[in-house]
């Protein structure tokens, strides 16, 4: 099991680093690790990004499962008040399913390219869009 640990992502522009901080890590199967970005965006708590992730077995114990849940909420300042607001958000759900009992390396090289996929810029893409290319 991975240790707990800050994650540092490119944000939009390819080329700022922006560190989502460890919250808490998960304590067992079925509980959420989190992490917040808590630097370089000036937002109170609850209009921060949050990303959580989640295991546990599934299909009868013969598989086991990583859930990712994002949020990225959309906040805007009002211009009378000054007080931030979120209008919205932006939320990426990822399931990984690995069925147990199979090698170490077809595990390896299906979730890395699976996720490879994901995070490619056509699908990047469709996200924006929002809708599946044609």
């Amino acid at each position: 099991m991975p240790d707990m640990a800050d994650i540092t992502v490119k944000k939009y522009d390819g080329t700022t680093d922006i560190v989502h901080s460890k919250i808490n890590a998960s304590g067992a199967d079925g509980s959420d690790a989190v992490w917040r970005q808590v630097t370089g965006n000036g937002n109170p708590m609850g209009l921060q990004p949050i990303f959580k992730a989640r295991s546990r077995y599934g299909s009868g114990g013969k598989a086991r499962i990583l859930e990712t849940n994002g949020i990225y909420p959309a906040v805007y300042t009002d211009t009378t008040t000054g007080l931030k607001s979120s209008n919205g958000s932006v939320r990426v759900k990822v399931m990984i399913s690995v069925d147990t009992g199979i090698d170490a390396n077809s595990v390896a090289e299906g979730v890395h390219q699976l996720l490879n996929l994901n995070s490619s810029a056509l699908i990047k893409s469709c996200g924006v869009n929002g809708s599946a290319p044609t």
